[in-house]
């Protein structure tokens, strides 16, 4: 995922902020939780380029290379975020690349990969720049052969915008996981207004599968603010196990509810994932974490011995003004996965133009647990 915001409006050229989460082969950058904490241990190569120049004639607007902030040896993925500023005019319209190979083996199509996003840094008619769509999906989500999955794309939008979900269809933006060269079954499906895949599988091993998120300046305009990229994986699996049922969350915290907090602020909360499969036990959580966010082992409640806790602790800052998801699914000892799980931690600052709830002269926002149904 590749998204962006302008971060200092009144700097000329303007300072637009890039946010990147990327996830590689373990193997390639193995990590450890020393490291995590340590915030010093860099993961990924290459850089992020402006193909054709577009607008602003700048060739190369960053680097990928990110702290690691989260890992699964099980899973063999290792997963990092990171954020780097660089400077345009305003009006700016071009897009940024980031592209090599090669993906590991897939069931349809594969080889080389490209990441692409669109840097837009014209004003809305209200006087503010857009900020761009935040996305995040599981490095990896793993389904039975046969049954049929609604899985939810992740948004969030610190501008509260309206936003849709769409396969991408050139090289330029997927490389070797386009739509149009990918073999998936054909009821696959993807609503574009409620995010959600439908996709029933039929063939064992790993799909990847490249969608970008648009935004727009209303409920009925057309063209987009900005694309955001997300591409990911499923691992397609077979068993003789007859249970089928998922992990379940069960935690403290409702899922999809946002928790707001002020820079400096640290926050703990006790999470908590319940087998329901006879004689299975919890292996490994799969999870995408922001920066900043550390978590303990799982162990299991005293109470009920199907389920399993762990503390998660995330200190908001200056860097990290407006919404960051962290989304996690536990697996179990024979091979479910359960539904992902995010929470929304929104960072505020009063009177600050990022903030995601910013009302010019504001001297008020929300703090704490609010629920997804709150509108006032």
């Amino acid at each position: 995922m590749i998204t962006r915001r302008v971060k200092n409006s009144t700097s000329n050229p303007l300072a637009v902020e890039t946010l990147q989460r990327h996830a590689w082969n373990y193997s390639w950058w193995p990590c450890t939780t020393g490291q995590i904490t340590a915030g010093s241990y860099m993961i990924g190569s290459e850089s992020i380029i402006c193909p054709s120049g577009g607008s602003s004639n700048i060739s190369t607007i960053g680097t990928v290379v990110v702290p690691c902030t989260g890992f699964n040896q099980i899973e063999s993925y290792v997963s990092g975020e990171g954020r780097f500023t660089f400077r345009v005019p305003s009006s700016s319209l071009f897009r940024a690349a980031f592209n090599s190979s090669a993906w590991f083996s897939l069931v349809t199509d594969g080889g080389a990969w490209s990441v692409a996003t669109e840097i837009n840094t014209y004003i809305r008619p209200r006087g503010r720049y857009n900020q761009a769509p935040i996305v995040t999906m599981l490095p990896i989500i793993r389904l039975h052969r046969f049954p049929t999955y609604n899985i939810k794309i992740n948004v969030a939008d610190n501008d509260f915008d309206r936003y849709t979900c769409i396969w991408l269809n050139t090289s330029q933006e997927c490389a070797g996981v386009c739509r149009y060269a990918l073999a998936l079954p054909v009821t696959t499906f993807l609503n574009e207004a409620s995010c959600v895949l439908r996709f029933r599988p039929v063939t064992i091993g790993y799909y990847a599968l490249a969608l970008t998120v648009l935004d727009f300046e209303n409920d009925t305009s057309t063209p987009p603010l900005s694309h955001v990229p997300i591409q990911f994986t499923l691992n397609v699996w077979d068993s003789k196990i007859t249970c089928s049922l998922p992990p379940l969350y069960i935690g403290d915290v409702p899922a999809d509810q946002c928790i707001f907090l002020v820079s400096g602020q640290l926050i703990t909360m006790v999470l908590r994932i319940q087998i329901q499969c006879p004689n299975a036990t919890l292996t490994s959580i799969i999870g995408l974490y922001p920066a900043g966010f550390t978590q303990s082992a799982a162990y299991t409640d005293p109470y009920n011995r199907t389920t399993n806790a762990f503390n998660v602790y995330y200190t908001g800052n200056l860097n990290k003004v407006g919404q960051n998801l962290f989304c996690f699914a536990g697996v179990d000892s024979i091979d479910n996965q359960g539904d992902a799980t995010c929470l929304c931690l929104s960072v505020q600052i009063a009177q600050d133009s990022l903030n995601s709830l910013y009302v010019s002269n504001a001297t008020r926002f929300p703090m704490g647990l609010v629920s997804k149904y709150q509108s006032n």
